[in-house]
């Protein structure tokens, strides 16, 4: 896990300073004050990234994204649970993770056997 704002590392480091909750984070936070990375990802507007979160598997395929606009924060029991049915999908491939899945529940059956009876 890594996080990329497009603020200069000075203000991460005030960040982390300042909140109790950002010094829980135990991972990377990078920066990219030009905006390279965010552009690459299409999240970047106006000079700043917008809220994005991409899940993204070891192959390097995008298996989910959630971008909301500037002002709208991210939900982490949402994101968590997108995570973890990435996860689950690639652990079962003959299944699919339906709408309002949670963690601990079976996926569904895919093909075209199962269209319009789940």
């Amino acid at each position: 896990m890594i996080a990329i704002s497009t603020d200069k590392i000075f203000s991460h480091k005030v960040w982390h300073d300042i909140s109790p909750r950002v010094k829980k984070v135990k991972f990377p936070m990078a920066s990219d004050p030009d905006g390279s990375i965010t552009k690459e990802y299409g999240v970047y507007k106006n000079g700043v990234s917008l809220r994005a979160v991409f899940i993204i598997d070891p192959a390097g395929t995008i298996q989910a994204a959630i971008i909301h606009n500037i002002p709208i924060g991210r939900n982490i029991d949402e994101i968590y649970r997108v995570l973890r049915a990435a996860q689950y999908s690639v652990k079962h491939p003959n299944e699919g993770v339906p709408a309002n899945w949670r963690p601990g529940q079976k996926g569904v059956p895919t093909g075209i056997n199962y269209v319009g009876k789940l």
